[in-house]
């Protein structure tokens, strides 16, 4: 039995040396994605709804020395809602893209929520739970996530406002 386990220690240890020193980068992974960004130094991050009601306009772009210098990279600006596409837009006029600007649409999906507000501990929850069980409603989940919505009663997540009224 010992002969066994020191021949799968000796085993770990060899397929080890192989994975790290010896074996080809995997192609699907990618072992230095810091060496390859471009210019990091000019990325920010911008916290969700920064673009909503009552934030300040779209931020411009830095000015670019040559716009034409690299036809190889590719840069994605957004999202913006949709009235701030247009000042995206314009802001990006100075930089003369032409037909290499494009413009992409993502759709999001927004929903309507009905859902009873967060209980204090998991059995508040099973006794809202229960009470709507007694109501004949059937379909509801208790949100176990962490944050700010555990143990809230969910009745669904829905497409449209009526349909969200409708439920609740």
């Amino acid at each position: 039995m010992r002969a066994f386990f020191l021949l799968l220690v000796l085993a770990n240890v060899a397929f080890f040396a192989w994975a790290n020193f010896y074996a080809e980068a995997d192609s699907q992974s990618d072992p230095r994605p810091l060496a390859r960004q471009i210019a990091p130094e000019k990325l920010r991050i911008l916290g969700a709804g920064v673009a909503g009601k009552g934030a300040p306009a779209a931020p411009k772009p830095a000015p670019v020395a040559n716009a034409n210098s690299n036809a190889n990279t590719c840069v994605e600006w957004g999202p913006f809602l949709t009235a701030d596409t247009i000042r995206a837009g314009e802001s990006l006029a100075p930089l003369t893209l032409g037909p290499r600007l494009a413009l992409r649409q993502a759709d999001e999906s927004a929903g309507w929520w009905v859902y009873f507000a967060p209980r204090g501990t998991r059995q508040d929850a099973q006794k809202k739970a229960d009470e709507l069980k007694r109501l004949g409603i059937d379909e509801y989940f208790i949100v176990q996530d962490e944050g700010p919505m555990r143990n809230a009663v969910s009745l669904g997540v829905f497409k449209t406002e009526g349909a969200a009224n409708n439920r609740l």
